[in-house]
């Protein structure tokens, strides 16, 4: 048997070999942990959430008649707890990052550094996490009266190289349309719904400098102010987002997109109190 350390919330300092605060743990668990290279305060995180696992886990058929059988079963539960969250570390280690860019003509002084800040994110992660199984893309969107330029996508993928040579190549597009808002519920609900979202950490990482259509969002002038003229809603993107599980994130540029955060904390907020399903 290997032996793998566990942390007790009454001392933070790593025990030696014998105490009594280290666990017994199958061979094969010990190797998965080193195969992933996880810290070691990472490690006592972990550990400290298997114990609360452990008391919470029933269905085991031993008896626990002895002290060598209260042993037995401790130890069982305890390596069954760790088991489980082992396996949950390696799903959240999973990931699929949309990166959503505004497209438009008024993103022209701004597209270069949205551009630098995801390349900066995603050679962070490849960087510093190389336990991370990534898969990257893209969807860019711009205005309805763009048409064919409307929206355009790279779906998921690890190969990075293929993904910053795509970026390379995204522009921002000037419409002949004389309003501010722009196509964010189409750009939000195309990568929601049109990419092929696999992993179970799902990010999705959107940069924009003005707010979608609709009186709701904004005062500028919009050519479509009774809202998304194909009829998508704040809350039925929203929704659709949060059914997939996807974690939303907003980089901020002007304080015009201000009122659609506010919209968007007020449905999000909600919705994160629906019984296990999550959504930033």
């Amino acid at each position: 048997m290997s032996k793998w350390f566990c942390y007790s919330k009454n001392n933070a300092n790593t025990q030696s070999s014998n105490s009594t605060s280290t666990s017994s743990v199958s061979s094969s668990l010990a190797y998965d942990l080193d195969n992933l290279n996880i810290t070691q305060e990472r490690l006592k995180r972990y550990a400290d959430e298997a114990n609360t696992l452990s008391s919470e886990t029933s269905d085991t058929t031993l008896t626990a008649n002895t002290e060598d059988d209260l042993k037995t079963k401790t130890i069982f539960l305890r390596e069954k707890a760790i088991s489980k969250t082992l396996n949950k570390i390696k799903l959240s280690m999973k990931v699929d990052l949309c990166f959503v860019l505004d497209c438009t003509g008024s993103m022209e002084s701004h597209i270069a550094a949205a551009k630098d800040c995801i390349s900066h994110v995603l050679n962070y992660i490849i960087r510093t996490n190389s336990n991370i199984k990534l898969r990257v893309g893209f969807c860019g969107y711009r205005d309805h009266n763009d048409k064919g330029d409307r929206l355009q996508f790279l779906d998921f993928t690890d190969k990075y190289e293929q993904f910053t040579t795509y970026m390379h190549k995204v522009k921002s597009v000037s419409s002949s349309n004389n309003d501010r808002p722009e196509d964010v519920l189409g750009g939000l609900d195309a990568a929601i719904t049109q990419m092929d979202w696999q992993n179970s950490t799902r990010v999705l990482f959107h940069i924009g400098d003005c707010p979608p259509h609709g009186r709701r969002f904004t005062t500028l002038r919009d050519n479509y102010p009774d809202g998304d003229p194909n009829g998508l809603t704040a809350e039925n993107v929203l929704e659709k987002m949060q059914s997939k599980n996807i974690f939303y994130f907003f980089g901020k540029i002007t304080d015009k997109t201000d009122k659609m955060l506010e919209i968007f904390r007020g449905i999000i907020v909600p919705l994160e109190a629906t019984p296990k399903k999550y959504i930033l």
